[in-house]
Protein backbone atom coordinates (compact mmCIF):
# COMPACT_ATOMS: atom_id res chain seq x y z
CA UNK A 1 0.00 0.00 0.00
CA UNK A 2 1.30 3.09 -0.91
CA UNK A 3 1.19 6.70 0.93
CA UNK A 4 -0.49 9.16 -0.22
CA UNK A 5 1.55 12.48 -1.08
CA UNK A 6 1.71 14.78 1.19
CA UNK A 7 -0.13 18.03 0.77
CA UNK A 8 2.92 20.99 1.73
CA UNK A 9 1.65 23.38 4.27
CA UNK A 10 1.54 26.91 3.62
CA UNK A 11 1.05 29.64 6.50
CA UNK A 12 -1.01 33.15 5.43
CA UNK A 13 0.74 36.21 6.09
CA UNK A 14 -0.81 36.40 9.68
CA UNK A 15 -0.21 32.88 10.72
CA UNK A 16 4.32 33.83 9.45
CA UNK A 17 4.14 36.76 11.65
CA UNK A 18 2.63 34.83 14.62
CA UNK A 19 5.59 32.04 13.97
CA UNK A 20 8.03 34.56 13.26
CA UNK A 21 7.21 36.94 16.24
CA UNK A 22 7.85 39.72 12.89
CA UNK A 23 5.10 42.59 12.10
CA UNK A 24 3.37 42.30 8.88
CA UNK A 25 5.06 45.51 8.08
CA UNK A 26 8.35 43.71 8.69
CA UNK A 27 7.68 40.87 6.75
CA UNK A 28 6.32 42.94 3.52
CA UNK A 29 9.31 45.27 4.02
CA UNK A 30 11.77 42.37 4.02
CA UNK A 31 9.98 41.00 1.19
CA UNK A 32 10.07 44.65 -0.44
CA UNK A 33 13.54 43.68 0.02
CA UNK A 34 13.89 40.67 -1.82
CA UNK A 35 15.46 39.09 1.73
CA UNK A 36 11.78 36.63 1.52
CA UNK A 37 9.87 35.39 -1.67
CA UNK A 38 6.61 34.30 -0.68
CA UNK A 39 4.28 32.18 -3.62
CA UNK A 40 1.05 34.23 -4.23
CA UNK A 41 -2.52 32.08 -3.69
CA UNK A 42 -3.54 32.13 -7.50
CA UNK A 43 -7.24 32.35 -6.61
CA UNK A 44 -6.73 35.36 -4.03
CA UNK A 45 -3.28 36.38 -4.96
CA UNK A 46 -2.73 36.23 -0.78
CA UNK A 47 0.86 35.31 0.32
CA UNK A 48 1.65 32.21 1.29
CA UNK A 49 4.80 31.09 3.17
CA UNK A 50 5.90 27.16 3.37
CA UNK A 51 7.98 25.75 5.80
CA UNK A 52 11.09 26.13 3.83
CA UNK A 53 10.36 29.38 3.27
CA UNK A 54 9.81 30.09 7.00
CA UNK A 55 13.26 28.22 7.61
CA UNK A 56 15.17 30.75 5.50
CA UNK A 57 13.19 33.84 7.61
CA UNK A 58 13.70 32.45 10.85
CA UNK A 59 17.90 32.16 9.57
CA UNK A 60 17.62 35.68 8.31
CA UNK A 61 16.17 36.90 11.98
CA UNK A 62 18.99 35.53 13.44
CA UNK A 63 21.43 37.32 11.37
CA UNK A 64 19.69 40.45 12.05
CA UNK A 65 19.72 40.11 15.48
CA UNK A 66 22.93 39.30 16.18
CA UNK A 67 23.19 42.81 14.06
CA UNK A 68 24.00 42.37 10.62
CA UNK A 69 23.04 45.26 8.32
CA UNK A 70 20.13 44.98 6.49
CA UNK A 71 22.46 45.43 3.21
CA UNK A 72 24.69 42.76 3.77
CA UNK A 73 22.16 40.12 4.43
CA UNK A 74 20.61 41.47 0.90
CA UNK A 75 23.81 40.40 -0.09
CA UNK A 76 23.95 37.12 1.34
CA UNK A 77 20.40 36.30 -0.25
CA UNK A 78 21.49 37.69 -3.54
CA UNK A 79 24.31 35.06 -3.56
CA UNK A 80 22.05 32.10 -1.87
CA UNK A 81 20.10 32.92 -5.29
CA UNK A 82 22.73 32.25 -7.30
CA UNK A 83 23.05 28.82 -5.95
CA UNK A 84 26.01 26.64 -4.82
CA UNK A 85 28.61 28.24 -6.87
CA UNK A 86 28.20 31.02 -4.69
CA UNK A 87 28.57 29.30 -1.53
CA UNK A 88 32.17 30.62 -1.03
CA UNK A 89 31.34 33.65 -1.03
CA UNK A 90 28.21 33.28 1.09
CA UNK A 91 30.59 31.01 3.52
CA UNK A 92 32.96 34.42 3.69
CA UNK A 93 30.15 36.62 4.63
CA UNK A 94 29.02 34.68 7.26
CA UNK A 95 32.79 34.00 8.68
CA UNK A 96 33.39 37.78 9.06
CA UNK A 97 30.34 37.96 10.78
CA UNK A 98 30.86 35.67 13.05
CA UNK A 99 34.34 37.20 13.63
CA UNK A 100 32.48 40.01 14.48
CA UNK A 101 29.82 38.64 16.99
CA UNK A 102 32.90 36.70 18.79
CA UNK A 103 34.47 40.44 19.29
CA UNK A 104 31.20 41.80 20.38
CA UNK A 105 30.81 39.18 23.16
CA UNK A 106 34.09 39.87 24.31
CA UNK A 107 33.36 43.65 24.78
CA UNK A 108 30.24 42.61 26.77
CA UNK A 109 31.68 40.05 28.67
CA UNK A 110 34.53 43.08 29.89
CA UNK A 111 32.00 45.16 30.28
CA UNK A 112 29.81 42.62 32.71
CA UNK A 113 32.36 41.95 34.52
CA UNK A 114 33.45 45.74 35.12
CA UNK A 115 29.51 45.62 36.01
CA UNK A 116 30.08 42.78 38.37
CA UNK A 117 32.89 44.54 40.19
CA UNK A 118 31.30 47.52 40.88
CA UNK A 119 28.16 45.51 42.20
CA UNK A 120 30.28 43.81 44.69
CA UNK A 121 31.12 47.44 45.55
CA UNK A 122 27.82 48.38 46.45
CA UNK A 123 27.25 44.90 48.60
CA UNK A 124 30.34 45.59 50.28
CA UNK A 125 28.94 49.14 51.24
CA UNK A 126 25.31 47.95 52.07
CA UNK A 127 27.05 45.29 54.63
CA UNK A 128 29.26 48.35 56.42
CA UNK A 129 25.95 50.82 56.61
CA UNK A 130 24.06 47.35 58.49
CA UNK A 131 27.33 46.77 60.57
CA UNK A 132 26.65 50.96 61.08
CA UNK A 133 30.34 51.74 59.77
CA UNK A 134 29.44 55.07 58.37
CA UNK A 135 33.19 55.93 58.46
CA UNK A 136 33.99 52.92 56.38
CA UNK A 137 31.29 53.69 53.57
CA UNK A 138 32.57 57.43 53.42
CA UNK A 139 34.06 58.16 50.23
CA UNK A 140 33.53 54.71 48.68
CA UNK A 141 30.86 55.78 46.01
CA UNK A 142 33.30 56.89 43.66
CA UNK A 143 35.03 54.06 43.90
Amino acid sequence: MTSPALTPIFLTMREAVEASGLSEDTLRYYEKLGLVMPERDRSSNHRRYSEQQMRWLKFLIHLRSTGMPLEKIQRYVQLALQGEESAPQRKAILEEHHQQIQEQIQKLQQSSAAIELKLQHYDDIERALRKGDVQEVVGRELD
